[in-house]
C-alpha cells in the first residue's frame, strides 16, 4: 500500500511498501508507475493553485518528502522532473530519500540552484553522482543534511558549501562505505566558511585516510567520527569560538608519525570548550599523546580552562591515566559523565587542589567489588561532590538491580 501523509505544513511521498518481497517483478513495476504518477499529479495541482493565487509560492507547504525508489534504468528522468516540479512550488525545507537498485545517479541540477529551500535532506543507498561543480547556488540555505552509503568527488564540499551556501549554520554528513559500491573511500574535508555554526561528519567502516582543514570562525559545534591523520587550519584561532565537541577518532595500532604530531593539533584547538564529549577510541588516541612531550610539563594536556562538562568513555586501562590528566587541567569542571567504569583505576595524584566537580553521572555499572571500590575512591577525591548517578547495565536483571542499589546505597 502506499503511504501519502499530507498536513497544512508537510507533504510526504513513500513508496517503501512497494517493495513487498511477495510481489513479482511487474508487479512491482506497475506500483512504481502509478506512484509516479500519483507524485506529479499532486505536484501538478499544487502548481496551479499557485497558478490562480497569481504565482504567490505556496506558503502553507513548509516541507515536501520523497521517500522513493528507483526501478527501472529509464525512469530517473522522471524522477528529476519530479523534484524540478517540487522546488519550483518553492518549498523551504526538502527530504530526498533514495535506494538505487540498478546503479548511481545523478540528482538535477535544480536541487542545487533553488532561491527558496532553507533546509535539504539527501540520503540515498548509493552515490547520488557528481555535483554541477560552478552551478551550486543555494543563497538562503541553513542545514543541509546528508546520509549515504557513498560519497560525493572530493570538490563536493568546497564547491557546495564556501561558493553555493553562503548563509549556511549547520552541516551533517554521513557516509557509510560500502565494499563494491560506487564510493570514495578517501577525500578532504575543507570546512573554510564565515558562517557555519554546526559540524557533524560521521564516517563508517571507511578505508583509507583524510586530512581535515578549518577556517570557521563562527562554530559552536563540533562533532566528529572518522580517522583524520592531517589537520590544517587557516587562522590559528579557528575554534576559539567552539563551545561542545563530539570526538570519535580512529587511530591504528601503531600510529603514523602524521598522527602522532597532528592529533595533538586538534586537541590545542578544542581546549577553549565547555562540553567535551569522548569516545573510548578517542580515549586511546589521548593515550597514545601522553607518551609524547607535545605541551611541556602540563600534566599531559593543554589546559582545558573553560570546560564544565565531560562525558568520558572508556574500555581499557589505559583510560584511568587519561581522566584523571583530564579532571587536573580542567580546573571549571563540574559534571563528569563516565561510562566503562569497571576500567578506571585509582588515581595515584591528589587533585583535590585541582578539581570542583559537583555531579558524577555512573553509566553501565555493574556492581563489581572492583566498581564498589571505585565508587569510594571517588567519593573521597572529589570533595566538592554533591550529587552521584548511577545508571545500572541493561544487561543486568531486576534482582540483581535491586541488590545493586542496596550495595550502593550502603556503600555510600
Amino acid at each position: 500500500m502506499i503511504r501519502i501523509f499530507a498536513s497544512q505544513h508537510h507533504l510526504i511521498f513513500d513508496d517503501t511498501d512497494l517493495l513487498h518481497p511477495g510481489k513479482t517483478y511487474h508487479m512491482r513495476e506497475a506500483a512504481w508507475k502509478n506512484f509516479r504518477a500519483l507524485v506529479e499529479t499532486t505536484l501538478s495541482l499544487l502548481q496551479l493553485q499557485q497558478q490562480e493565487d497569481g504565482g504567490n509560492r505556496n506558503k502553507s507547504l513548509k516541507k515536501l518528502s520523497l521517500i522513493y525508489t528507483d526501478g527501472i534504468n529509464h525512469s530517473m528522468a522522471h524522477t528529476n522532473q519530479l523534484i524540478s516540479k517540487a522546488l519550483e512550488l518553492g518549498v523551504p525545507d526538502l527530504y530526498l530519500q533514495y535506494g538505487y537498485i540498478l546503479s548511481y545517479k545523478c540528482l538535477p541540477s535544480t536541487a542545487f540552484t533553488s532561491k527558496t529551500l532553507v533546509k535539504l535532506t539527501l540520503e540515498t543507498a548509493l552515490r547520488i553522482g557528481d555535483v554541477p561543480t560552478g552551478k551550486v547556488c543555494l543563497p538562503v540555505l541553513k542545514s543541509l543534511f546528508i546520509y549515504t552509503s557513498s560519497w560525493f568527488p572530493d570538490e563536493f564540499i568546497s564547491d557546495f558549501v564556501v561558493r553555493g551556501c553562503p548563509v549556511l549554520e549547520e552541516l551533517y554528513m554521513h557516509h557509510n562505505y560500502i565494499e563494491g559500491s560506487y564510493s570514495h573511500t578517501s577525500g578532504p574535508y575543507d570546512f573554510c566558511h564565515p558562517t557555519i555554526k554546526r559540524i557533524t561528519m560521521h564516517r563508517q567502516n571507511v578505508k583509507g585516510i583524510r586530512s581535515l582543514e578549518f577556517y570557521t570562525p563562527n562554530l559552536v559545534y563540533l562533532d566528529c567520527s572518522d580517522r583524520l591523520v592531517w589537520y590544517n587550519y587557516i587562522s590559528a584561532n579557528c575554534l576559539d569560538t567552539l563551545l561542545e565537541a563530539r570526538l570519535d577518532l580512529l587511530s591504528q595500532q601503531h600510529p603514523s608519525p602524521f598522527e602522532t604530531q597532528t592529533h595533538p593539533k586538534l586537541i590545542s584547538w578544542i581546549c577553549n570548550v565547555q562540553i567535551l564529549h569522548l569516545s573510548s577510541n578517542t580515549v586511546e588516541v589521548f593515550f597514545m599523546l601522553l607518551g609524547f612531550d607535545h605541551w611541556g610539563g602540563n600534566g599531559g594536556f593543554p589546559l582545558f580552562g573553560n570546560l564544565v562538562k565531560l562525558s568520558f568513555e572508556c574500555k581499557t586501562k589505559k583510560g584511568s591515566k587519561v581522566l584523571w590528566s583530564l579532571i587536573k587541567n580542567s580546573p571549571k569542571l563540574e559534571t563528569l559523565i563516565l561510562k566503562g567504569f569497571c576500567y578506571i583505576r585509582r588515581n595515584r595524584e591528589n587533585i583535590n587542589d585541582a578539581n570542583v566537580v559537583k555531579v558524577l553521572e555512573i553509566r553501565g555499572y555493574k556492581g563489581t567489588g572492583r566498581e564498589v571500590i571505585q565508587v569510594k575512591s571517588f567519593l573521597w577525591e572529589l570533595e566538592f561532590l554533591q550529587v552521584m548517578k548511577v545508571q545500572v547495565d541493561e544487561k543486568i536483571d531486576d534482582d540483581k538491580k535491586l541488590q545493586l542499589t542496596k550495595r550502593r546505597s550502603s556503600s555510600t
